[in-house]
């Protein structure tokens, strides 16, 4: 059964529902309307897609700014379903990329590295194992302190972008990062050294 409100939205048919009448390009409003009426759903649906949902966001972005480029929109039938198959082509070709870029990274990059720097099987392992000294090192700090840490020395943020994240003081998340150089010192000593941290 259709509830009353459904009837009511189904006569009136907001931008993307209807089919476009007349050849013109899109407005800025057409567009704003599209956004109003669409974006939450579209987003959903592409966070499903590509698993994030600040890519998918950007997604969203992409296929709106494609459809403000379109000059003749006469012969597009219904502009919510070109929105949601244009965004839909733009997350295929983004998981392609990934895939062909992962691809590159798990085959062909670890060879040319080695031939680059000539790493020997010796030495992968040997820095191997020291990396899963530093992140075991991190890994057993508490967790406030931890996430504070590598924010900060592997993310590169400022203490003011990491305290307004966790809702600290600027000098807490100084403190933090502070404790876990101290601990990291403590465990790994002189190793620290290779590591900059």
């Amino acid at each position: 059964m259709v509830s009353a409100k459904r009837q009511r939205e189904e006569h009136v048919k907001p931008v993307g529902e209807t089919p476009a009448d007349d050849a013109r390009a899109l407005s800025q409003e057409d567009i704003k309307m599209l956004f109003k009426n669409h974006n939450e759903e579209l987003v959903r649906y592409l966070t499903g897609r590509l698993k994030s949902h600040d890519e998918a966001v950007e997604v969203a972005q992409e296929a709106y700014v494609r459809l403000l480029r379109l000059d003749d929109t006469s012969t597009i039938g219904f502009l919510r379903a070109f929105l949601f198959r244009t965004a839909t082509n733009i997350a295929i070709d983004r998981i392609r990329r990934k895939g062909l870029a992962q691809a590159y990274v798990d085959q062909e990059a670890p060879q040319q590295v080695n031939e680059m720097f000539g790493f020997t099987p010796e030495r992968s392992t040997a820095a191997k194992q020291a990396l899963k000294r530093v992140l075991d090192c991190v890994s057993s700090l508490p967790p406030k302190c931890r996430h504070a840490f590598v924010e900060y020395k592997f993310k590169n943020r400022s203490y003011d972008d990491i305290a307004e994240e966790m809702g600290l003081t600027s000098s807490m998340v100084r403190k933090y990062v502070l404790r876990a150089l101290v601990h990291c010192t403590d465990k790994m000593g002189d190793e620290l050294d290779a590591w900059s941290l």
